[in-house]
C-alpha cells in the first residue's frame, strides 16, 4: 500500500511501476561530488569521537562495533537510493524541486503522521548536532586564541562568533548550492585524522612504557556505541544529496565510494587501530578533556 497527498491509500499494483527512462536534472552534483558530500557530511565530529568510543569499548570490540556499523549503514544508504529513484519513477513531482526527501519517503511508506514524526526527529538531531559541532568549535578556537597569540577570549564569546559566520551558509538553498563546503569538511576531518596519527606516533614511545587496557565493562560498551552511532548518523540528509544530482539513479556509486573512501583510508585505519595500541593510555585522558572541555 502507498499513500496519495489527499491522505489516501491504493495498492501497489494501481500504481504505475512500468520502467521509464531513468531521470536526469539540467544541472546539480556529479556522483564524486556527492560522495564527498557524504564524506564531508559523516566525517565530523563523530569520526572525532572515536578515540574515546574505543577506549570505552575497548580495541576489539571498539573496532568490531565500526565494522558492523560501517556494513549496516552502508547497506541502508544504498536502500534509501533505491527508494527515492522508485519515487521519483512513481511520482513524477519528485522530480521537481523538493525540500524534505527523507520526510517525503516517509509519507508514502507510513502516511502523514509518519512524515510529520519524521520531520520532527531531523530537526531534533539537526539541532543536537549543530550544538555538540558549535561547542566544540568554540571551544577549540579559545584555545588556539590562547596558545596561539596569547588572547584570552571565553568560549561563550566565541560561540557568537562562529554562529554569525555560519548563520548565512544555512540560508543556501541546497546541497549543490554549497559543494564547496561538503570538499572542505572532508580535507578538513582527513587532516584533522592525519594530526591525530602523527601525535599519537609521536608520543608512541613514551606510552608503549605505561600502555594498559581500562577494565571491560557493558556500560563503557554501550556508551561506546552511542558514540559510534553518532559518528554514522547522516542518512536524514542522503535523499536530500541524491536529489541534487544531475544523474540521481547513480547515487549507490557516491554511497559505495564514500564509505570505502572512510573505512580503508589509510589515515583513518592506522588511526583506529595501530596508533591507539601503542597510546592507548596516555592519549585517552587527553581526548576526554578535548571533547568534554
Amino acid at each position: 500500500m502507498v499513500f496519495l497527498k489527499d491522505g489516501s491509500m491504493v495498492s501497489d499494483k494501481i500504481v504505475e511501476t512500468s520502467k521509464a527512462d531513468k531521470h536526469r536534472n539540467h544541472k546539480g552534483m556529479s556522483w564524486p561530488t556527492a560522495a564527498i558530500f557524504i564524506v564531508g557530511d559523516m566525517m565530523g565530529g563523530g569520526m572525532i569521537a572515536l578515540p574515546i568510543a574505543l577506549v570505552n569499548a575497548g580495541l576489539i570490540p571498539g573496532v568490531a562495533i565500526i565494522v558492523l556499523g560501517a556494513i549496516f549503514t552502508g547497506y541502508t544508504g544504498l536502500q534509501l537510493g533505491d527508494c527515492w529513484t522508485l519515487m521519483q519513477r512513481r511520482w513524477p513531482e519528485y522530480k521537481e524541486l523538493c525540500r524534505r526527501p527523507y520526510p517525503e519517503i516517509a509519507f508514502r511508506a507510513m502516511g502523514p503522521r509518519a512524515k510529520h514524526f519524521v520531520a520532527f526527529c531531523l530537526c531534533l538531531t539537526q539541532f543536537g548536532i549543530a550544538t555538540v559541532l558549535t561547542l566544540l568549535a568554540s571551544n577549540n578556537l579559545s584555545n588556539l586564541l590562547a596558545a596561539a597569540v596569547g588572547v584570552q577570549v571565553h568560549s561563550c564569546y566565541v560561540i557568537l562568533l562562529i554562529g554569525a559566520v555560519v548563520w548565512p551558509f544555512t540560508m543556501l538553498k541546497s546541497p549543490m548550492d554549497f559543494w564547496q563546503a561538503a570538499v572542505g569538511a572532508a580535507v578538513s576531518s582527513t587532516v584533522a585524522a592525519v594530526l591525530i596519527v602523527a601525535g599519537s606516533i609521536h608520543d608512541a614511545p613514551v606510552c608503549a612504557k605505561v600502555f594498559s587496557y581500562p577494565d571491560f565493562s557493558f556500560t563503557n560498551l554501550f556508551l561506546a556505541y552511542g558514540t559510534i552511532a553518532f559518528a554514522y548518523g547522516g542518512h536524514g540528509a542522503f535523499p536530500t544529496i541524491q536529489h541534487d544530482m544531475t544523474k540521481p539513479f547513480r547515487f549507490n556509486r557516491s554511497v559505495w565510494s564514500s564509505y570505502i573512501c572512510k573505512k580503508f583510508e589509510p589515515s583513518t585505519l592506522y588511526l583506529r587501530w595501530h596508533a591507539f595500541v601503542f597510546c592507548y593510555a596516555c592519549s585517552q585522558d587527553r581526548i576526554r578533556c578535548t571533547l568534554s572541555c
